[in-house]
């Protein structure tokens, strides 16, 4: 895909990391470009930066998959 198809994700500040119920956080983990948070308790997940590159662990498959599975249970919310 030329880079000229690709639509930067609209991050243009830097993002508060806590839940938007309970301002807290389980974990943080970056999948691909997008660094992902989420709130075990409330069973959301929002997206806390994007990176111009993704990080040595994006070319990881498994790490990818298992993450992108464990992710795809939690509703994503937007912090916005």
């Amino acid at each position: 895909m030329p880079e000229a198809d690709i639509i930067p994700f609209p991050l243009e500040r830097r993002r508060p990391i806590g839940c938007p119920q309970c301002g807290t956080y389980s974990d943080v983990q970056q999948v691909g470009r997008l660094t992902w948070a989420w709130c075990d308790r409330h069973g959301v997940r929002w997206v806390v930066a994007d990176r111009p590159l993704p990080g040595p662990a994006a070319f990881d498959r498994r790490r990818l998959r298992r993450m992108v599975e464990f992710l795809a249970e939690f509703t994503e919310v937007s912090l916005t």
